[in-house]
């Protein structure tokens, strides 16, 4: 070490928490000794004399509607001296951590002098009332700024605190304290920072924090609190706070340092107010959280009492990006600030008897500023359902079904199997027309503006499925349907396939036909995974390969299916972060809870995904367009990847369904081989999970037309394609249609809800 270094850790001093003033008055012997002894052994010692100027003060203030002149100054001095030295008038409070000796009015005339600018905001009387009170605040980061302002005004003559934490050099960004504070107990800080402000205000630490074992001491030693204010993270500590607080009839205020959020709970006034307005069910306990094993455990109680749809757009942004780009939930100085204003506020109202109600209000300062409100709402065109004048007036276009009838009850028990076909997002865009012996399939919708089924490709390939299990349907009941596709669909409200049944007493009824019922999408995620066994590849490539220009490529190589799965999992992100893509999924496709999906009897329950909590979290906050929005602005989003990252982990294969050339026929074609591919499977005990999002996106390289992404997306899509073809091997020229997870089922699959027949059935 050099002799710099060995000066500097020589000269370094060790860290000392005290945080108490020491007070001499030397009229007294014994203080006046004691601070003779205090300056022999600390010679360094700054004294700090400004007793003629608080005594101006004082006088000035005892005689407010004279104009003094200086004698007059010195004269009334002197008789509040009345006799006594400068030296030996007030107090002198020693500050050990400071190594400061400052000279003040005594107790009484320091606190009138302190708060006289107080009047009359706050009257004599409510001062001598606020003097009396006792408050606790748990949680000092906010609580910082909140236990200032108390001290400030004065509003309590007792501030217990507690936290458990030490100061960091990244909590002072919104802490106001100075780096020589570093590696201190948050309650030393605070406490000290109180001491400067105000040395006769009782400060009662708790150094580690609000624990079962020290709760009702923080609450009673020393006098019942009047006013919990309660500001920490742990969701723990938030309800066993509240439960004394209510068993105790104290009143809790809690703000959120975001839009300024204020929460008042009174249990002063009504006893029995549910804790935290009801946000947390009553048998959600402090013994219950304690026994939750992780964070995430505890987080579906936490979002609630957040409130993710009020946060704040920025915030919501932030939160996304924690454990990606930022390590925590970040807080602003000016909103921390903005907290220990408004709990100071509610504080004196409260303890000073005014009505304040028990509820959660906003001061959102973005609200209040901004002249400009107006927010940019994308007015996206809608996809209206195919109504029945205008699918009969394709009877005029296309050669009428003939007139071998067919009973419409036949129909019916057909077509309730054919609407058992999977689709993407569990969109369901199919309708069929009833003609005399046979039915038209049309595409359900009038315009075709959708980012997830642009070109109409997922509603063609869902289509093809369906004509699967027609034809398995009408041979169970010894009919033959005879399919013709109709060709290209580029005019909406066309038919895209006619379908005619003929009795056939020769006809073969297919074993796949028994798994329509039982097909359904496997999200589980395995214990372990398995090899497919020989034979079972070999029937899963026949059943892809059984539709001539339809070809079926499974990837069993562990690396390559992960390598495979980071691009899907930026194609997920692509699409959660793309304006477009997002409304489409938060507003058309995802359904939040069992009763939502069976209600709307289409798209997908998210109940259902294999969704760790914080995921869910995630994807609540990411319902609005403008967090979004700001995510991209950011180059964030990376969590979205990891949505579907363990499904890829836990694969035993993917298959992909490909096809030669791009066009109707050959969509229908691929449907119709991965709808044999997926009931193929399920007879086989294997669970499959379409993952088509890379299909979606590809097709964008073929039509943009209604601008939903950008030139440099395209770029991004192109990019991923490739990389897409050199991993999977397959040739340049033909296009992926379906991309799945295959992994032996340890677990029961899910049933997506069907809207009812009635609804996709039109009769002549």
């Amino acid at each position: 070490m050099s002799n710099l270094t060995n000066r500097l850790r020589a000269l370094t001093t060790p860290l000392d928490d005290c945080s108490v003033p020491v007070f001499f008055r030397l009229r007294i012997a014994s203080d006046r000794a004691d601070l003779s002894e205090l300056l022999e052994q600390v010679p360094s010692i700054i004294v700090m004399d400004q007793i003629n100027m608080q005594l101006r003060d004082l006088v000035k203030l005892e005689n407010p509607s004279k104009t003094l002149s200086e004698e007059a100054y010195i004269s009334e001095i002197n008789k509040k001296l009345s006799g006594l030295t400068s030296d030996d008038y007030g107090v002198w409070v020693y500050y050990p951590w400071r190594c400061q000796l400052i000279h003040l009015l005594d107790e009484e005339e320091f606190i009138r002098v302190r708060t006289i600018r107080n009047a009359y905001k706050i009257t004599f009387e409510e001062q001598a009332i606020l003097r009396t009170k006792k408050i606790g605040v748990i949680g000092l980061s906010v609580g910082q700024s909140v236990s200032l302002a108390l001290a400030m005004e004065r509003i309590a003559g007792e501030i217990r605190i507690a936290d458990f934490d030490t100061l960091e050099l990244s909590n002072m960004n919104r802490i106001r304290t100075g780096t020589s504070s570093l590696g201190l107990p948050k309650t030393a800080m605070v406490a000290r920072e109180i001491a400067e402000i105000d040395p006769f205000i009782k400060v009662v630490c708790y150094n580690d924090g609000i624990t079962k074992d020290n709760v009702d001491s923080f609450f009673d030693t020393g006098g019942r609190l009047d006013l919990l204010i309660e500001e920490c993270d742990g969701i723990e500590v938030k309800i066993l706070a509240r439960e004394r607080a209510k068993e105790k009839k104290v009143p809790v205020i809690m703000s959120m340092s975001d839009r300024g959020m204020l929460d008042v709970e009174r249990y002063d006034e009504i006893s029995d107010y549910p804790i935290l307005h009801g946000l947390v069910p009553e048998n959600v306990s402090y013994d219950f959280l304690k026994g939750l094993k992780s964070s995430q455990d505890k987080l579906p109680f936490m979002l609630p009492i957040i409130g993710t749809d009020s946060l704040s757009t920025r915030l919501k942004s932030s939160a996304i990006e924690i454990g990606e780009t930022i390590t925590t939930w970040p807080q602003l100085a000016s909103d921390v600030i903005l907290d220990g204003a408004i709990c100071a506020h509610t504080s004196r109202k409260i303890l000073l008897g005014a009505a304040v109600a028990s509820r959660r209000q906003w001061i959102d300062l973005d609200e209040i500023i901004y002249a400009d409100k107006t927010h940019t709402v994308t007015s996206w065109i809608s996809e209206g359902a195919l109504n029945a004048n205008h699918a009969k007036g394709a009877l005029d276009v296309h050669d009428a079904i003939s007139e071998n009838h067919t009973d419409e009850e036949v129909i019916r028990y057909i077509l309730l199997k054919a609407i058992k076909a999977p689709s993407p997002g569990n969109h369901q865009k199919w309708k069929w027309l009833l003609a005399a012996g046979g039915i038209y399939c049309f595409i359900d919708k009038q315009v075709s503006y959708s980012f997830a089924d642009n070109l109409n490709w997922g509603s063609i390939v869902a289509i093809g499925a369906t004509l699967v299990n027609i034809e398995l349907a009408a041979s169970d009941l010894g009919f033959e349907a005879q399919t013709e596709l109709l060709g290209e669909t580029s005019q909406i409200g066309k038919p895209i396939a006619k379908i005619e049944f003929r009795r056939n007493s020769s006809i073969i009824k297919s074993e796949l036909g028994n798994y329509i019922e039982a097909r359904n999408t496997y999200r589980g995620i395995p214990q372990y995974r398995r090899s497919i066994l020989e034979e079972h590849r070999k029937k899963l490539l026949e059943a892809g390969d059984s539709i001539p220009s339809i070809h079926c490529h499974i990837v069993e190589d562990y690396a390559l299916i992960l390598e495979l799965g980071k691009l899907i999992s930026q194609g997920d992100r692509f699409r959660f972060l793309n304006a477009k893509g997002h409304h489409e999924f938060f507003n058309g496709e995802i359904r939040w809870s069992a009763e939502e999906a069976i209600s709307a009897a289409d798209g997908l329950d998210i109940t259902q995904f294999p969704l760790s909590e914080l995921d869910r979290a995630g994807l609540a906050l990411s319902k609005s367009p403008d967090t979004i929005k700001l995510v991209k602005e950011l180059g964030g989003g990376k969590a979205f990847e990891k949505i579907s990252k363990r499904s890829f982990e836990t694969a035993d294969a993917l298959a992909i369904i490909t096809i030669n050339e791009w066009n109707s026929t050959s969509l229908l074609k691929a449907g119709k081989a991965m709808q044999r591919f997926w009931l193929t499977a399920e007879s086989l005990g294997i669970g499959i999970q379409p993952m088509t999002v890379l299909q979606a996106l590809f097709t964008f390289r073929r039509s943009n037309e209604h601008g939903f992404v950008t030139e440099k997306e395209i770029e991004f899509i192109d990019d991923l394609r490739q990389k897409f073809h050199l991993l999977s091997g397959l040739d340049h020229n033909k296009e992926s249609i379906f991309l799945c997870r295959i992994a032996y089922k340890e677990s029961a699959g899910f049933t997506a809800p069907r809207i009812p027949l009635n609804q996709k059935l039109i009769l002549t």
